[in-house]
């Protein structure tokens, strides 16, 4: 790794990961006959299942040649935030996060099992992030921001920030990294089970 994060959550903390962030979203949208309510009122014909495997698809294929974020830093003076172009990058085996910036202040990597939680204003509420940081986004910003909480090689819980896209983006975010998040614990746990044979 290299120097550890400047972002608007170079900050230590403790805490327990929430349950959602272990389990893959699935059993909160209603099917009705095997098909899925559309934006426009009708039917869409493919499962959740489908849509959820084409969203994290698209997320492995922007992030394995290495996906454009915005990263937020907080400042200790004003203007208390600064927005800086970054790439995410993920490895072939899917294991590994890689995360820079373009002013090169910022670069880092985490192993995928080390992902601790990752937070949103829609589901956590504004006090999950940096009060300066609240108060420097317009409120469509603050819809599409998230706050990834990882474990660093010291063993320290260490966050950053970055701020989507759009809403939807953020989501995509959000479900890639808790599909990509339990597919390496599965895996992780059937390479540590003795093998037989």
């Amino acid at each position: 790794m290299g120097n550890m994060p400047r972002c608007c959550c170079a900050d230590h903390v403790t805490m327990e990961p929430r349950e959602s962030l272990l389990t893959v979203p699935g059993a909160t949208q209603e099917e009705k006959g095997g098909r899925l309510m559309g934006k426009d009122g009708g039917y869409d014909v493919r499962t959740e299942t489908e849509q959820l495997q084409e969203t994290v698809s698209a997320f492995v294929r922007s992030a394995s040649r290495g996906r454009p974020v915005q990263l937020l830093r907080q400042l200790s003076d004003p203007p208390w935030l600064e927005r800086v172009d970054g790439q995410l990058r993920l490895s072939k085996d899917l294991h590994q996060m890689f995360l820079t910036s373009s002013d090169e202040e910022t670069d880092f990597s985490f192993a995928v099992t080390d992902i601790r939680d990752v937070y949103t204003v829609e589901d956590d509420g504004e006090e999950a992030f940096p009060k300066t940081m609240v108060e420097s986004l317009n409120e469509g910003e603050l819809r599409c921001i998230v706050r990834v909480y990882y474990r660093a090689s010291s063993g320290q819980t260490l966050s950053f920030c970055l701020l989507e896209g759009s809403p939807a983006m953020r989501t995509h975010f959000l479900q890639s990294m808790r599909v990509l998040f339990t597919r390496a614990e599965k895996l992780a746990e059937q390479s540590a089970q003795p093998q037989t044979g």
